[in-house]
């Protein structure tokens, strides 16, 4: 199994045969960089790429939330499937990140003052982002008194900015998708939106006041075939501060 590489697996050898293979959030997932060989794949399945297979030799594999499936080489085309490995791939980014320390424990109320550097020690711009501890859970939390948003903040930017979180959705299939916001005292307050290719595209603005947590709420069906949806969170003034927490996938 290959994750997170430019190139998943990079083959020239014609005579070399690869069984069961799975790549994923790779560049190019299956490769070979000699157009005259044509390694062989059975039953191997790419997910999440810029391109799936290229110049090699394809018997019964797949592919999943790739930008383009196959590329030259042989054999049959790959089958396009519904996404099944991974719940949210932003989690298997996420992983490959650096742990962030520092301003991870920073409170999310409108007192805040935002430091000079960020969590990875770059001097802090207008307009990033921190990422601190946030949960997703595919079913309700249960938490009926203290929610996860009273603590660190899941997502904090400072001034105008967004993050894409990206989220699998199965076909025909009804998913809800819920988040906390706040700002500081934004006149353009923040937004989320949901998007994705067969669903209608749908944005919620935090309307509460100033330093109180707002839920924002989406619902949709991904009628045909499975894809990866986009959760758009966005700060909209400069200068303001934005806060986004309990992301939640049911």
């Amino acid at each position: 199994m290959a994750i997170g590489s430019q190139y998943g697996f990079f083959l020239s050898d014609t005579d070399v045969e690869n069984y069961n293979c799975v790549a994923v959030a790779c560049s190019v997932c299956f490769y070979c960089a000699d157009t005259s060989n044509t390694p062989g794949f059975t039953n191997c399945h790419a997910c999440y790429a810029t391109m799936g297979f290229q110049n090699v030799a394809k018997t019964n594999c797949s592919y999943a939330a790739c930008q383009i499936a196959s590329s030259g080489g042989s054999g049959s085309a790959p089958t396009k499937t519904n996404i099944v490995a991974f719940q949210n791939i932003d989690l298997l980014r996420r992983a490959l990140e650096p742990m962030a320390f520092g301003s991870l424990l920073e409170k999310g109320n409108n007192s805040y003052l935002p430091t000079t550097t960020d969590i990875l020690n770059r001097t802090r711009q207008q307009g990033t982002i921190e990422i601190g501890p946030y949960e997703l859970a595919v079913e309700s939390l249960g938490w009926t008194s203290t929610f996860y948003n009273t603590n660190p903040p899941g997502i904090f930017m400072v001034g105008i900015g967004q993050k894409v979180i990206q989220i699998a959705a199965e076909a025909d299939t009804e998913i809800t998708i819920s988040i906390y916001a706040k700002h500081n005292s934004a006149s353009t307050k923040p937004t989320a939106t949901l998007r994705g290719q067969t669903i209608t595209e749908e944005t919620e603005t935090v309307t509460a006041g100033n330093d109180t947590w707002q839920k924002l709420t989406f619902t949709a069906v991904t009628p045909d075939v499975g894809e990866v949806l986009e959760l758009v969170l966005k700060s909209n003034e400069a200068g303001k501060l934005a806060y986004f927490s309990d992301i939640e996938v049911a």
